[in-house]
């Protein structure tokens, strides 16, 4: 139970340490913890404790190019208990004899534990050996006589934004270790920054002169902020009380703001400065605001790094900077499009055009009340002088009325009369009409019944049967011998069939003889 316990306690120091390194390389390299090695590899290796390059890439996430970057440091860290362990050994030995580390084993042993001793170091510039990648350069005690070097990459140096000299004091970040292939130990340095105020206002004007000749600070090149700004990127940190005063006193406009914190104090600050600069280059955004408090021109150093200038002056939007000032402003403020002195400052600048708009609506608020009101009460005295003409012309129209009801009420009655009289004298005329209806209806009936009468005896049937016969030429009745010829056709009608014959000869009534009947 006690060893189990105690492989779990070696496992917790080993992943704090692991996560310290994992932090400063970050640092260093201006990247996110992540980017470097995830928990998930961290946990892995503190459980495994690997010894080899071999055992290194086993472990998931781990890769060939990550074994090369970063290999050595973390076996570094991971083999320090198993140095540990021969320790004990050596010194609990049975049979006391020394028991001997490698060259490697020791060396590998020595900077596992200078790797803990980050510090930061300051003396003056004694030897500098600049090359394409990196440079060497030697830091002595101004007071006693010490001398330690120095490597530096030159990515890093670059990007501190210094340029030394031979007798500048500077102060330098980083730790110790054994370069293997020599033996040779050096301070191997990730950041470097002037010391003292008149070096770094030296190197303040030095600078300020090479960017006002590039143009970096010309105004004509000052970005616009845009009116009414809703997206606002924000580089500040989180910790202390100026993002409570941007946050206190941005109005209520909703505003969106994405926030990245960073290190704002000192050199160590520029790598994360950029970093955050370079995130919001990539986004949406209509201004991005950078604000920290006031402070020495030492603790504003990363403000006046020409590599953060540049980034700035490079912006696709506006950037205000907030920057408490010293005697003269930092350079970051000097390329931002907007310098003010406070973050509450920075906040009323994006608050301005709302804030304007918001004065102007209430100015025509209150002069369309104005005007509304003498509206109301011109529109109400008209109201009232239509009202008593309407009253007046209700008031004749009604008096009308009147006199037009009682009239047609007079004209209903002389109406009704008539209508009666019209009555008596329709009713009057109708019996009249019935009277003389009743008599033309029987004289109606005497004629027809004479008609009828004349028309029967007049029937050529009642001759037929009487012995009288019709004679028809070309189907009419023939009346005259005038209009026969002979041999033609003639039609006989008698009483009961027709005859067929032809003329042959034709008599007038001369000729005649009398008929016997």
């Amino acid at each position: 139970m006690i060893k189990k316990h105690d492989d779990m306690q070696d496992q917790s120091n080993i992943h704090k340490k692991l996560l310290a390194w994992r932090q400063e390389q970050a640092h260093v390299e201006g990247v996110e913890c992540f980017r470097i090695l995830t928990n998930q590899v961290l946990s892995d290796m503190a459980l495994n404790c690997p010894k080899t390059d071999e055992d290194l890439v086993k472990i998931k996430g781990f890769k060939e190019k990550k074994l090369v970057k970063y290999g050595k440091a973390i076996l570094a860290i991971t083999q320090e208990k198993v140095f540990d362990e021969k320790i004990i050994e050596n010194i609990y030995a049975s049979n006391g004899n020394e028991q001997l580390f490698t060259v490697d084993e020791y060396l590998n042993t020595v900077n596992n534990v200078l790797h803990q001793l980050q510090a930061g170091i300051r003396g003056e510039i004694n030897s500098i050996d600049c090359r394409e990648r990196y440079l060497f350069f030697t830091l002595k005690d101004a007071e006693k006589e010490s001398v330690i070097a120095c490597f530096m990459w030159k990515s890093n140096y670059d990007m501190c934004g210094v340029n030394i000299d031979i007798g500048s004091e500077v102060i330098v970040r980083g730790f110790s270790e054994v370069y293997k292939p020599n033996g040779k130990m050096s301070f191997r340095a990730y950041s470097i920054e002037y010391v003292g105020e008149g070096m770094l206002k030296k190197e303040y004007d030095r600078l300020r002169l090479k960017l006002e000749s590039e143009g970096l600070f010309d105004d004509a090149k000052k970005r616009v902020l845009k009116p009414f700004p809703e997206k606002v990127g924000l580089i500040t940190s989180r910790d202390g009380a100026v993002i409570h005063d941007f946050l206190n006193n941005i109005g209520k406009y909703g505003y969106c703001i994405q926030f990245i914190n960073s290190r704002v104090e000192g050199q160590s600050a520029v790598y994360s400065l950029i970093r955050a600069i370079q995130i919001f280059q990539k986004k949406s955004i209509d201004a991005l605001v950078i604000i920290r408090g006031g402070g020495s021109l030492e603790s504003l150093q990363a403000f006046n790094n020409e590599n953060i200038v540049r980034e700035i002056a490079k912006c696709n939007f506006p950037v205000i900077c907030g920057i408490g000032h010293h005697t003269d402003m930092p350079l970051a403020s000097l390329s931002s499009d907007i310098a003010v002195s406070t973050p509450t400052a920075a906040a009323h600048i994006l608050n301005s055009t709302w804030e304007h708009a918001e004065h102007t609506l209430k100015s025509y608020e209150t002069t369309i009340r104005e005007e509304f009101t003498k509206c109301f009460i011109f529109v109400n005295k008209k109201i009232q002088i239509n009202t008593q003409k309407i009253q007046g012309f209700f008031k004749f129209s009604l008096e009308r009325c009147r006199t037009i009801f009682q009239n047609i009420l007079q004209n209903a009655r002389i109406t009704d009369n008539e209508i009666q009289r019209s009555f008596k004298y329709i009713v009057s005329l109708f019996h009249i009409i019935e009277s003389e209806f009743h008599h033309a209806i029987k004289d109606m009936l005497k004629k027809i019944t004479y008609i009828e009468e004349f028309m029967k005896s007049n029937d050529p049937h009642r001759l037929l049967n009487r012995g009288f016969s019709i004679v028809l030429v070309q189907g009419k009745i023939l009346h005259s011998i005038r209009n026969l010829r002979v041999h033609q056709d003639l039609e006989i009608i008698v009483r009961d069939g027709n005859i067929g014959t032809t003329v042959r000869t034709i008599k007038n009534n001369q000729e005649k003889n009398k008929l016997n009947f």
